[in-house]
């Protein structure tokens, strides 16, 4: 079997992982507000909605194709109801021209295109790197966590939501990698474990330890933890061209699929 083949079934272990992540990143997320999350089946698909969020990730459709297609009313009810726009993920197999066409003539518009790569979870991959040491986060490690997650936001994470929030960051089906050089923590980045898929992702380096090799290291660290976990399929999400993608494809990914979110604003 070709290493890099995506089947059907593969998919839709992706997209089982996807739902149960962007489920547990509700009450991951660092904020003080709870979230409002609520999931339903239509057909083959999952519908998701979180009346305290307006992003499309927490409000959208997965697994929809066309066998589906005649539940799209209901699907933008169910999101109308909370006053949210209904946003509706495609994978390529599904993402046929009579479905876009129908899409289309029901106000749907691409909203935002993707690139998953993916590989087969290995545990002889090379990983270690001189002079990076890295080790799975602790509950001692929470302070280093929340210091290395606000590196995006240029601001610290709140004391009183970091309280909050603690129990959330050291689920079991989510584990953190700490990359350290000569002693100190400079990177850190996760993994959701999926039934069968490890989903990476949350990438954060200090400034003045990017192009160190930490990334590139945590990735392969990570797909040899995915398999001695027992998942099969390693994936990321990650923008064309970016360093993220260029390290994916040297930790041996591939470009699996490019999946299309759609979305139709709802009636004002």
């Amino acid at each position: 079997m070709n290493e890099g083949f995506i089947t059907p079934e593969v998919i839709r272990d992706i997209d089982a992982c996807d739902v149960s992540f962007a489920e547990y990143n509700t009450v991951r997320a660092l904020r003080l507000e709870d979230a409002q999350f609520e999931k339903k089946r239509f057909g083959g698909a999952w519908a998701m909605r979180d009346r305290t969020r307006d992003s499309a990730y927490y409000n959208r459709v997965v697994g929809f194709c066309e066998r589906d297609a005649d539940r799209l009313e209901e699907l933008i009810e169910y999101h109308a109801e909370v006053g949210k726009d209904c946003a509706i993920s495609l994978t390529p197999h599904a993402a046929n021209q009579r479905l876009l066409a129908r899409l289309g003539d029901a106000g749907f518009r691409l909203l935002e295109a993707t690139c998953l790569f993916t590989r087969r979870a290995a545990e002889n991959v090379r990983a270690d790197v001189p002079g990076i040491a890295i080790r799975r986060a602790r509950e001692q490690d929470l302070r280093v966590v929340f210091d290395l997650w606000s590196i995006p936001f240029d601001t610290p994470v709140a004391p009183e939501v970091r309280e909050l929030r603690a129990a959330a960051q050291m689920a079991p089906e989510f584990p953190m990698y700490i990359a350290s050089i000569g002693g100190e923590d400079v990177a850190m980045a996760s993994m959701y474990l999926g039934r069968h898929v490890a989903w990476l992702g949350n990438a954060n380096t200090r400034t003045e330890h990017r192009r160190s090799g930490c990334q590139s290291a945590l990735l392969r660290h990570r797909v040899a933890e995915a398999a001695r976990m027992g998942r099969d399929w390693v994936v990321t999400d990650t923008e064309f061209g970016s360093t993220s993608h260029r390290n994916a494809l040297r930790a041996g990914f591939n470009l699996a699929y490019v999946p299309l979110t759609l979305s139709r604003p709802r009636a004002k």
